[in-house]
């Protein structure tokens, strides 16, 4: 028995089958968003949180499930207007005959090379699914397709059958199509994040450090609830109270304080004397000197204060802005799935290389002075 996956995934500009490219997928996302898109209009299914992105984690659970290949497809219908880019011949861009016939010979190589079933994942929800347990059940059922339901209401993750004669084109044209296909419905109790909102990405960070969910934050956990990346560089005057996430290569300076689920992704830089409180900093972002960082999340110049829904654009860098290593990523690109380690979600530990030991506690401790 063989399973293969598809997932549909906005803003990607090039299709990536594992089966036909060693190594990680080269993708290239769209500038764009990165950073001049809202922070309340992001799709945070590309955003790095606890050092990975949500499409990194659902490629290792389903590699830990020895599905092979796994293929990537964009969808050019993405309500924020951000287009599947694999042009025609002539360089136009597809419409949804494009998406469906790149879906339909993918399907059909699958079943040219004896493959069973497939998972088609449109990546947006993040779900603790056990694709072991929704296979089984799916074979158990003999449908040509069973769609996953959550509690509340469905997670857009399907299993087709390939099986000669079983009708899964049409089965397949009219998942793309977003209709509600007939099939046996699996019922899935366990955690979801529907991760529609920044709220949404807050709440799985907050879920993943406070271990209300199975999500493991990329790096090591130096004391209970703190996890560190590697390379990360922190004061040893610097606070750190638990839970609280520190990424690769980030800075935390003198008298800054992290605390109350908040997580600095990789490459960040905190100057000295700023608060961070129940806040998500994305990666490249500089925090200046003496801010107080709540109930928010700041991706470069740009602050979305979730308690208020207000978002700024803030022109002074001064104050907060991209770090000057962002501008080294642009030059060179980034890949959404290039993965912190070859491993599964299991093996996603890093050591750090914290140049002094700062100041960790569990919220409502006092760091002795020195």
């Amino acid at each position: 028995m063989r399973a293969a996956a598809v997932l549909i995934v906005d803003g990607i500009t090039q299709l990536w089958n594992s089966a036909e490219t060693a190594g990680a997928p080269s993708l290239a996302v769209l500038e764009a968003e990165s950073r001049t898109n809202p922070l309340s209009a992001r799709r945070f299914v590309l955003s790095d949180f606890l050092g990975a992105t949500v499409l990194q984690r659902v490629v290792n659970r389903l590699q830990i499930c020895e599905v092979d290949p796994i293929c990537l497809l964009g969808d050019p219908h993405h309500p924020a207007g951000l287009e599947f880019a694999h042009p025609a011949a002539d360089g136009s861009q597809p419409s949804f005959q494009n998406l469906w016939a790149e879906a339909e010979q993918l399907f059909l190589q699958f079943a040219e090379r004896k493959i069973d079933f497939v998972f088609l994942i449109r990546l947006g929800t993040y779900a603790e699914l056990d694709f072991v347990d929704l296979l089984q059940f799916h074979r158990e059922n003999g449908e040509v397709l069973t769609c996953v339901e959550g509690t509340r209401g469905p997670v857009h993750i399907f299993v087709l059958s390939l099986a000669k004669g079983s009708g899964w084109a049409d089965v397949l044209k009219s998942v793309l199509r977003g209709d509600s296909p007939p099939g046996t419905r699996y019922k899935f109790y366990g955690y979801v994040n529907p991760l529609a909102s920044a709220y949404d990405f807050r709440r799985l960070a907050q879920d993943a450090l406070a271990g209300r969910c199975d999500l493991k934050p990329v790096g090591k956990e130096l004391r209970p609830g703190i996890w560190v990346g590697a390379g990360a560089a922190i004061d040893r005057r610097a606070r750190i109270l638990a839970p609280a996430y520190v990424g690769a290569h980030a800075e935390i300076m003198a008298a800054a304080l992290i605390t109350r689920g908040s997580a600095i992704e990789h490459h960040c830089q905190v100057d000295c004397g700023t608060v961070v409180d129940d806040s998500s900093v994305l990666p490249y972002t500089y925090l200046g000197p003496g801010l107080e960082v709540t109930h928010a999340v700041v991706d470069g110049g740009r602050l979305l204060h979730l308690a208020r829904n207000i978002e700024l654009q803030i022109a002074d860098r001064r104050l907060i802005g991209p770090t000057h290593s962002a501008s080294a990523r642009h030059r060179t690109g980034v890949n959404p799935l290039k993965s912190p380690t070859a491993y599964g979600i299991r093996d996603l530990v890093a050591p750090t290389e914290c140049v002094e030991p700062a100041s960790f506690h569990k919220a409502g401790e006092i760091a002795p002075s020195s």
